[in-house]
């Protein structure tokens, strides 16, 4: 276990274990241990923890590794990343692993592992230690750090939050909800600002809030049997009393030609327009797309803005409806994420009306066009902008010439191999992630 030694701490447990570094440990490439070590003087010491027969479905449940995360170890979830040793040892028992591991330390140590004298711990020291390290400077650093999101999906629905944090308080917050109220979700930065990144601190804050969670504007529900007394139960008791169409699966497959509820299916009320003075007031970075009616963009566009820094999302009157429903698919529902609203009222109003409209909010536009005045979209002036609109046009013509001419800025994506553009949706995942960055 000391560092640049070779390991033999995992040989007990069989010929699959490998250490693949200090903090894991590995069968089949599967971990079944986490260890750390520090060093004062000629002292090591040494934690972890060791995965005996652990209970792998809560550890799964409990554990909220992000999609992202497992997929860039290669495996699908947390359950099939671990594995507990009785896999591998059946009837290993916990004196069994306590004994080998002794026998390890004492191999690669050269001494004998013996049970330490809890009559040598320095209580006060120990108080004084425990005061220092459970300050929320300790836990979570003075420096601040931003972007932080936490998200959660309850049978209700998915609440998002993105955090600012800085002395282990929240100085900035934007809520988002697939499923709640809009006033009610909107009340929730307000209470977090401040707040202590504490369990029982957010609990405080939250005290009476979300009482009015789920939308009370469903007009139907369609959905499986079995699912009126499963997992669908607490949606019906937030439905008031819309009708519920039921059937077997088989049923409804039949019906539409194909399994298209996976099990609920609920219509509601088209939510009321927001206002683009809205949507703009504490935003940093909005797209703006003019003329695109290719729903499949659309809902593409909208997904990369939810996943790519954009606050808002801003259509002018000829672009296609982001709430059609293949718009709604492509987008893997962000459509319902992201803050959207309508640039103008007529397509004459734009580009002219929602331009100037957009200055006066404080922002500069960036149209990504090819001209002879474009800019790289890694030009620094565009990351010092405060407040910066990104523009993206139809698939084939772009932008309009006038659109173009009256932007702050014409932006363009360098390329290689002698290819000119790009899908509309390719290009705004690009300029998305390089001109949001926070």
């Amino acid at each position: 276990m000391c560092p640049g030694r070779p390991a033999l701490f995992w040989k007990p447990f069989g010929p699959w274990a490998y250490r693949p570094g200090p903090p894991a440990a590995t069968i089949l490439w599967r971990k079944f241990s986490g260890n750390a070590f520090y060093r004062r003087g000629a002292v090591w010491y040494h934690h972890g923890t060791l995965l005996l027969h652990a209970d792998l479905g809560a550890l799964e449940e409990y554990l909220n590794v992000s999609p992202e995360k497992l997929r860039a170890k290669g495996v699908a979830s947390v359950r099939s990343r671990v594995c507990n040793l009785r896999e591998f040892v059946p009837g290993l028992t916990v004196p069994d692993a306590r004994l080998a591991l002794a026998k390890a330390f004492g191999r690669e140590y050269g001494g004998k592992a013996a049970p330490f004298d809890q009559g040598r711990i320095d209580e006060r020291a120990v108080a004084s230690i425990r005061e220092r390290i459970s300050s929320d400077d300790y836990l979570l650093g003075s420096r601040p750090f931003s972007g932080c999101c936490l998200e959660r999906r309850f049978p209700w629905g998915e609440v998002q939050l993105t955090l600012c944090v800085e002395g282990g308080r929240i100085t900035a917050c934007r809520a988002y909800s697939d499923a709640m109220e809009e006033d009610e979700i909107a009340r929730l930065p307000a209470l977090l600002i401040g707040c202590a990144v504490d369990g029982e601190a957010f609990r405080r804050a939250l005290t009476g809030w979300g009482t009015k969670a789920m939308r009370a504007d469903a007009v139907s529900l369609l959905m499986e049997r079995r699912q009126i007394t499963g997992p669908a139960a607490e949606i019906l008791t937030r439905c008031g009393d819309a009708p519920v169409y039921t059937a077997d699966r088989e049923l409804l497959a039949a019906l539409t030609g194909y399994e298209l509820t996976r099990g609920v299916l609920c219509a509601f009320q088209r939510p009321k327009p927001r206002t683009v003075e809205e949507l703009c007031r504490n935003a940093r970075r909005v797209a703006v797309l003019e003329g695109i009616v290719d729903s499949t963009n659309v809902g593409a566009i909208f997904r990369s803005a939810a996943a790519l820094n954009m606050d808002a999302v801003l259509i002018n009157p000829s672009c296609c409806d982001p709430l059609c429903r293949r718009a709604v698919r492509v987008s893997m529902g962000t459509v319902f994420q992201v803050p959207w609203a309508q640039i103008g009222e007529t397509p004459a109003d734009w580009p002219e009306k929602g331009l100037a409209q957009l200055n006066v909010l404080g922002f500069k536009t960036a149209a990504m066009a090819l001209s002879d005045r474009s800019v790289s979209i890694d030009d620094e002036a565009l990351a010092r902008e405060p407040k910066l609109a990104i523009v993206l046009g139809t698939e084939g013509d772009g932008l309009s010439h006038t659109t173009i001419a009256s932007c702050d800025y014409t932006v363009k994506i360098p390329m290689s191999h002698g290819v000119d553009s790009l899908n509309v949706a390719a290009a705004s995942a690009v300029a998305f992630w390089q001109l949001g960055k926070q």
